[in-house]
């Protein structure tokens, strides 16, 4: 009998790479851990000019999201035209509770009056911020780019580092990695304090703190 990891395993095997390079793709364009679902068809169209090997990918990819058999990607909210189903990609697997919030909160945007890009606008903004709340600690706030480089790593994607500033003193700086020749992404490690409670801290910064972003830019 196959144990969970390897069942799991099975269905990572059975995503064709391309779906997850699309919807990484989609990602980085928008910033954003919400997309509709039409953003990641509209990126795997431009990868794939033969239109049964799209519309094959494209099929299993839904029905993928449609079962939840991918990991950190959730199909949050389905209508009768798919390519407006609202996908969320999280840094972390996310509970059912939490699941059927970000469902409740979509469904403003589905039953909501016009105008509608300003109800869309104010969901996105709702999950998004839920999204960075739910994931985040004190030492390390994830934002896309987070989930960017966790599905890449899931699903196996080429994954270099390009440049590391934490090698040397003061052993902070960035780390920034390229995604499979398609996007990079970037982790800031810093000196903090974020962790620390009570009224003995003196000043010294004993902490390392990160955070995400997409590219790389230097703001130094």
């Amino acid at each position: 009998m196959a144990t969970q990891n390897q069942v799991q395993t099975n269905q990572i095997q059975q995503i064709d790479k391309r779906a997850i390079i699309a919807i990484i793709k989609a990602i980085a364009e928008s910033d954003s851990f919400i997309i509709p679902y039409g953003a990641i068809m509209d990126v795997l169209d431009e990868m794939i000019e033969d239109t049964d090997e799209y519309s094959k990918v494209e099929n299993e990819l839904y029905d993928a999201l449609y079962e939840g058999r991918l990991k950190y990607v959730y199909d949050i909210y389905q209508f009768d035209d798919s390519s407006a189903d609202l996908i969320v990609v999280s840094p972390e697997e996310l509970s059912k509770e939490q699941l059927q919030i970000l469902h409740e909160i979509a469904s403003v945007y589905a039953y909501g009056d016009p105008p509608y890009h300003k109800l869309y606008d104010a969901v996105v903004t709702v999950i998004n911020n839920l999204i960075e709340k739910w994931t985040s600690d004190c030492l390390e706030v994830k934002h896309p780019a987070t989930a960017i480089f966790v599905l890449a790593k899931e699903y196996g994607l080429d994954i270099k580092v390009i440049e590391n500033e934490t090698k040397r003193e003061p052993y902070t700086g960035r780390i920034v990695y390229d995604i499979n020749g398609i996007v990079t992404v970037t982790k800031r490690v810093f000196y903090c304090n974020n962790c620390i409670n009570g009224d003995w801290f003196n000043g010294t910064f004993i902490e390392k703190c990160a955070t995400w972003e997409i590219g790389n830019q230097d703001t130094d």
